[in-house]
């Protein structure tokens, strides 16, 4: 229980931090949708806009196109009806003879049909196409001609031409030359004519736009001073009358002047305004262009940062579910494994409990005990028998030894060197291990082989 509980203050705790984690998501995703949906109308009302403008300007140029077209095909039809009748009426009228037949004109001439168009000037291009030339190649669309010569040959020209001096691009016109050369061709007069009155009337459409671009000052209004003369009666009687009227003609007229001048005064200033209006918006407009392509990128990157951070929660979700189930199952596991080993020490306890009510043992010992007990009670016992039967062997040995030398030798004190000799190889060992090594050298020796010096 206390585990399960453990569990679920976790997972409501990380539930919590999911969901408000989840709610800031879903705001800062509307509100960036709804930027975004913004941004979007706002594009696609500009490229609608765009296209249409763009369309009708094609729709204007093939109309033009097509108008100019139908216009020369009807000048060239009346052209080539005009000629037909011409030769049928040529062909069907009577001639100064009184026959019927071709008509002769001034120099005995007949009358034949003309070409309503003029011929067009062969293009050396079109007409002559060499395929196995290396220019015969289409231009890429990146300003780029397959042929590398040519290709290098423009760069490098390019390159001249940015090395060169601003002033030898500069093109001098020289007049004097030009009218030489016109009065050196057959047809100088209608040339040089042409060429003044042009001239003339390119200076006169510049006076003209001069005129229209400066303002002029505003006049002040000029007053009609009466001036009155008196000689009679008569003359002052007349007088009034007649200098009354065109002094207020002159007024009206003078007043209708400042207002037309005003008013084109305020019309320029207007369509200047106007055009620094259209100016500023087309600035304004291309800026805004900018800055919502800026704010789509950093929006679109910000939508990819969240939905990365949003999948990055989701795994992190998963994991801690799989980290809660692996202590679920460890829990669980543990909680057997006490299980068993409570119920495996409660068997031992019987076990105890039973053994000593059977062999009448202490509270205190369990069978481990007395097993160690009576194995090392059975090891003491058999090393006591073996070590008793080994001495015994080792004093018959003893014995028997000794009876031969009692046998064979007399003198007293030979027969005890010998019995303190066995008794002292009998103590130490290591005359035995030593008496083994000269036995193994002797041994080598008498096989020919290298000693082993241990």
């Amino acid at each position: 229980k206390i585990v399960i509980e453990r569990e679920i203050r976790q997972w409501q705790i990380r539930e919590n931090e999911i969901k408000m984690s989840q709610d800031t998501c879903h705001k800062l995703y509307k509100k960036n949708l709804h930027t975004y949906i913004k941004t979007d109308e706002d594009l696609t009302q500009y490229i609608i806009d765009f296209f249409i403008y763009r369309r009708e300007k094609q729709l204007k140029s093939q109309y033009t196109r097509i108008d100019v077209e139908a216009t020369r095909d009807i000048r060239r039809i009346k052209r080539m009806h005009q000629l037909r009748q011409a030769q049928i009426n040529a062909m069907t009228s009577y001639n100064h003879l009184g026959a019927i037949g071709m008509s002769q004109h001034g120099n005995g001439c007949h009358t034949t049909l003309k070409s309503p168009w003029h011929k067009q000037s062969t293009d050396i291009i079109t007409n002559f196409k060499n395929t196995t030339s290396k220019i015969h190649t289409p231009c890429s669309n990146l300003n780029y001609l397959i042929d590398r010569h040519f290709h290098h040959i423009q760069k490098s020209s390019f390159n001249f031409e940015e090395l060169l001096p601003q002033n030898a691009l500069v093109v001098k016109i020289e007049e004097l030359d030009r009218l030489r050369t016109l009065e050196n061709s057959t047809n100088r007069k209608k040339l040089s004519h042409r060429i003044r009155n042009l001239e003339k009337a390119y200076q006169l459409i510049k006076q003209d736009k001069n005129k229209q671009l400066i303002i002029s000052e505003r006049k002040p209004l000029r007053f009609v001073e009466k001036i009155e003369t008196i000689d009679d009666a008569k003359q002052l009687e007349i007088k009034p009358t007649q200098t009354e009227r065109p002094d207020h003609h002159r007024i009206v007229i003078v007043k209708l002047q400042n207002y037309l001048r005003n008013e084109l005064i305020n019309g320029l200033k207007q369509d200047q305004t106007s055009s620094i209006d259209v100016t500023n918006d087309n600035f304004v407009s291309s800026r805004n262009q900018i800055y919502d392509y800026l704010e789509g990128a950093t929006i679109a990157d910000m939508l990819n940062f969240l939905s990365q951070d949003l999948l990055r929660l989701q795994c992190e979700q998963t994991i801690h579910l799989f980290v809660l189930l692996a202590d679920r199952y460890r829990y669980q596991r543990e909680a057997t494994e006490t299980a068993y080993r409570t119920i495996s020490i409660d068997k031992q306890k019987l076990e105890d409990h039973a053994l000593q009510q059977m062999f009448s043992l202490q509270s205190d010992s369990d069978i481990k005990s007395y097993i160690e007990d009576l194995i090392l009670e059975s090891i003491t016992h058999t090393a006591n028998e073996q070590g008793k039967s080994e001495i015994r062997q080792i004093t018959e040995t003893l014995t028997d030894l000794t009876d031969q030398i009692n046998s064979t030798i007399s003198n007293q004190s030979e027969i005890e060197l010998i019995v303190s000799q066995l008794v002292y190889q009998f103590l130490l060992p290591k005359v035995q291990r030593i008496l083994t090594k000269e036995n193994n050298r002797n041994f080598y020796q008498h096989i020919k082989l290298p000693s082993i010096n241990k």
